[in-house]
């Protein structure tokens, strides 16, 4: 299974035409509490299904890796997204979800998480 999510289109259209911010978050939510077993993995897949498949805007790009899930889109629709992971936690029992989000937003150019991704390849290429 890939874990890129490639940009669809719009996503690049909306951060131009005012719609909204368009940033770049690292989501890492943590369910805590839980009486399943210490391993937190399949709650974890559930919160990164929820932002993968979050309605209000078919056009957020994520990226999972090791801790946590970058996300990219309007800034509104990502805030909504990790706020569905919470709900869909607490629905299903877990008492406490921590969250922490590093938001990025640029205003001089539209960047993207590929983007990010390739430029810091091409680097490691000069190296």
């Amino acid at each position: 299974m890939a874990l890129y999510r490639p940009v669809l289109v719009g996503a690049k259209t909306a951060a131009k035409c005012g719609r909204g911010l368009h940033c770049i978050a690292d989501v890492c939510v943590t369910p805590l509490g839980s009486s399943h077993s210490p391993s937190v993995g399949a709650l974890v897949a559930k919160a990164v299904k929820v932002i993968r498949d979050y309605p209000a805007n078919p056009t957020l790009v994520t990226h999972t890796h090791g801790y946590g899930t970058n996300v990219e889109g309007n800034m509104a629709d990502v805030l909504a997204a990790v706020e569905a992971c919470h709900k869909v936690l607490h629905a299903d029992g877990i008492p406490r979800v921590s969250t922490t989000i590093k938001i990025g937003t640029r205003i001089d150019k539209h960047t993207t998480i590929e983007a990010k991704i390739a430029r810091v390849g091409q680097e490691l290429d000069k190296l």
